[in-house]
């Protein structure tokens, strides 16, 4: 029993020491951590085991930049299997690896990483290393986009590198970013976007949200067009929104579109476009598809122009085709053509527009540009036609010129014009037939519809005598206005081209038959032509009242002041493109001033009905009362009445060009032979200066006469009422 006892103690004390040992050994082991090419191990499990069947990585090839580290992880089968791994790298200058896989590139080149079970169960990864990056930069440095409207940034980093991105935003709740660099806006506002390399180079992009369109528009909702004839649509959508679109087509074999809204007909039949926003709202627009044309034709191959003349050409292409057209010029420093094909000559020269349709079809038109007329004459410019009577007047350029012409008729119902310049009488009375060239060249003809050639004057409420109107209580009501209408528009007469007469008139000293000649008694010791307004005599015994340029009223006697402010109208009125008639026993054609209402410019009674008679050519056929007194009462011009001199000039109402009649007696009609008229010359109200005509004698001599700018003044006598006539 003792001997037994202690053999039982003896194998317990033996087992405990085995397995103190075996602990010992185990323990040992797994505390043992040795190096080898960089080889590591770790312990998976408790216990070692002996049946893993494999081992693979999470990935078998990995690209990164120095410094980028990686964590590698291991699949163990099969699962729940128990067992140490050992890492190691084929280069650990290149690429190291720890214990746990966790690999770190350090230098380029490439290095094979490997996990090794403890039953000897390999898995490999190919590691490729380039430098890090020393930049980076976004596709774009700032967008708008509109809430829940996605985007992918995209980063481009300095070639031959390698790097890993982080993502992140200022403010995540208006734009927030995965990792992946896809934004998504939240929110009305603005919040950067930044991307970091694992070695720290940024790059930054600024996205601003706004909301989401309630819609969209396209500017089309129906279009034809040409195989082959793209065509760009455009978009609108709620004002202060932004989206991206999306398009379809519902028959791209027929109409194609792309990513921007360019379609392409492809084949005859219709498709519909669609454009959708990013929120889902959409807008159509149908395309029919009809076959390319054959051929193109303009309206004309030649054309000759003036300078300035703009030009509509015409385009005709297959019947049942459809195309746009591309209009070019070969010389557009001469003719420049626009997209519509109105041409427009710039200078003397020739070149060629050619039209050409989207499939390659050309047509041309060879355009001569001319310089542009400076006048245009016609071949009459008065005509007398009985009611349903028809006229032809032709219309001329000067030589090496172009011009399109124009008609018109300023009163239809009496004298019609059609585009070749026939003229049609329909109703009794006076028409003013106008042509008039591109560049604003006019001429006219004045058409009496009736049976006399000669125009009489339209007769005054009185009859042809002149009445007096009595100007009592003048004296107590200086600036006592009557009439509303301006004389210069009674008359026809251009203001701007009034008022440069009276100051330019006399422009051209050398050509002393431009200027307004006023003879004195030209048999007299001072007879002779006086040139305004300087009353310079340029020379003597040559006293004709009027010149080559201004018209043919020659008069017997001398031109006294309503014959002066007569001719400074008459003038004006050439000048204004007036239109005159002769005289019943004249024998001058264009003697007698008379607008489309039978207005003529008015004269004094007391010297017309004299010797100086502009309208009849002389005493014994005296016709009409055109004296001012009856003239401003039938077409009632705006005047004004003053009954002294300073009173008109503190009145304010003077303005430059403005007539002024001053009677002696104080009646309108003219009586006495003292009573004046002359064109205040002032700057303003207050100027004391007239231009007028004077012819003053003592003791049968001239004492002073010419056309003269004095203070303002009446041939003798004191006047008691002065008549501002308004223009």
């Amino acid at each position: 029993m003792k001997n037994k006892f202690k053999w039982m103690i003896s194998v317990i004390l033996s087992m405990i020491i085995m397995v103190t040992a075996a602990c010992i050994l185990e323990i040992t082991a797994a505390a043992v951590n040795f190096s080898a090419n960089n080889i590591s191990t770790n312990l998976v499990s408790s216990a070692v085991q002996t049946n893993v069947t494999s081992v693979k990585l999470n990935i078998d090839t990995a690209s990164r930049g120095i410094g980028d580290t990686y964590q590698l992880k291991a699949d163990i089968s099969p699962k729940g299997v128990s067992t140490s791994l050992t890492w190691s790298s084929s280069n650990s200058g290149i690429v190291s690896v720890d214990s746990k896989g966790k690999i770190t590139p350090k230098k380029v080149g490439t290095a094979v990483i490997t996990v090794k079970t403890s039953n000897g169960k390999t898995a490999k990864c190919t590691v490729r290393v380039n430098n890090a990056p020393k930049s980076v930069k976004l596709n774009i440095s700032s967008t708008t986009r509109g809430i829940g409207d996605t985007y992918q940034l995209k980063t481009t980093i300095t070639k031959n590198t390698q790097t890993t991105f982080r993502w992140s935003s200022s403010n995540s709740g208006i734009v927030s970013v995965d990792s992946k660099g896809k934004i998504t806006p939240k929110k009305v506002g603005t919040a950067v976007i930044t991307v970091k390399t694992h070695n720290g180079k940024t790059a930054k992009c600024t996205v601003r949200v706004k909301n989401a369109p309630n819609s969209v528009k396209l500017n089309i909702n129906t279009k034809l067009r040409g195989i082959g004839d793209t065509y760009q649509f455009k978009t609108t959508i709620t004002k202060n929104t932004q989206t991206t679109f999306r398009w379809s087509s519902s028959n791209s074999g027929i109409v194609s579109v792309d990513s921007k809204g360019k379609i392409t007909p492809k084949k005859v039949g219709t498709a519909v476009i669609t454009v959708k926003t990013h929120n889902g709202k959409t807008a159509k627009c149908t395309v029919r598809v009809k076959n390319a044309p054959n051929s193109v034709k303009l309206n004309t191959t030649t054309a000759t122009k003036g300078v300035g003349d703009a030009y509509q050409l015409k385009a005709y292409i297959t019947k049942n085709t459809l195309t746009s057209f591309r209009w070019s010029s070969s010389n557009s420093g001469i003719v420049s053509v626009n997209s519509k094909g109105k041409l427009t000559p710039k200078k003397v020269g020739t070149a060629v527009i050619t039209v050409k349709t989207h499939n390659g079809k050309t047509a041309k038109c060879k355009v001569k540009v001319m310089r542009a007329p400076d006048k245009v004459v016609l071949s009459k410019t008065f005509l007398s036609l009985k009611i349903g009577g028809t006229a032809k007047i032709n219309a001329s350029i000067p030589k090496n010129s172009m011009s399109a012409l124009s008609w018109s008729s300023n009163h239809k119902s009496i004298a019609a014009v059609d585009k070749n310049g026939r003229i049609t009488a329909k109703s009794k009375g006076v028409a003013v037939i106008t042509v008039r060239t591109y560049n604003g060249k006019t001429a006219s003809c004045t058409v009496a519809v009736g049976s006399n050639l000669d125009i009489s004057a339209p007769k005054t409420e009185a009859g042809y005598k002149p009445v007096s109107v009595s100007t009592k209580g003048v004296n107590n009501k200086s600036g006592l206005k009557r009439g509303t209408t301006g004389l210069l528009n009674i008359l026809g007469i251009d203001k701007n081209v009034y008022l440069k007469w009276l100051d330019n008139h006399d422009g051209n000293s050398k050509n002393k038959n431009y200027y307004l000649g006023t003879p004195y008694s030209p048999g007299g010791p001072n007879g002779g032509d006086y040139r305004t307004p300087h009353g310079n005599i340029v020379q003597y015994g040559h006293a004709p009242l009027y010149n080559s340029s201004y018209g043919r009223c020659k008069t017997n006697g001398a031109m006294v002041c309503t014959g002066f402010v007569w001719h400074v109208l008459y003038s004006s009125a050439k000048q204004s493109g007036g239109h005159f008639v002769g005289c019943n026993s004249c024998g001058r054609t264009d003697c007698q001033y008379i607008t489309a209402s039978g207005a003529m410019i008015p004269d004094m009674w007391s010297y017309s009905k004299g010797s100086y008679n502009i309208s009849a050519g002389g005493s014994t056929d005296w016709k009409h009362p055109a004296m001012w007194y009856d003239f401003l009462r039938q077409y009632n011009v705006k005047r004004y009445y003053f009954s002294n001199k300073q009173k008109m000039l503190d009145s304010g109402v003077l303005e430059k060009g403005d007539i002024i009649l001053q009677y002696i007696e104080g009646s309108e009609a003219i009586g006495n032979g003292q009573d004046h008229i002359g064109i205040f010359y002032g700057n303003n109200s207050g100027d004391d200066k007239l231009w007028h005509s004077l012819y003053l004698t003592k003791n049968n001599k001239v004492v002073q006469n010419g056309n003269k700018i004095t203070n303002i003044q009446s041939c003798g006598g004191s006047s008691v009422l002065y008549v501002v006539l308004k223009l």
